[in-house]
């Protein structure tokens, strides 16, 4: 199983940013703030982080 760059980078920036988003969830938990935006906007980091992961997974290669 090949991968591309672009499949690559999409992937491993979609862990980065998945990995962000559990960090600040944990972090809020961890700590007991009333940090709810931070919450939510980890919500929306979590969606785009699992999607670039999905597109570089199901990215088309080429190189075949």
């Amino acid at each position: 199983m090949n991968f591309n760059f672009k499949s690559f980078s999409f992937i491993l920036s979609g862990c980065v940013i998945l990995g962000i988003s559990l960090g600040v969830v944990l972090g809020a938990f961890l700590e007991k703030n009333e940090l709810s935006f931070l919450i939510y906007s980890s919500a929306f980091l979590a969606s785009i982080g699992s999607g670039l992961v999905i597109i570089g997974a199901f990215s088309k290669n080429d190189n075949d």
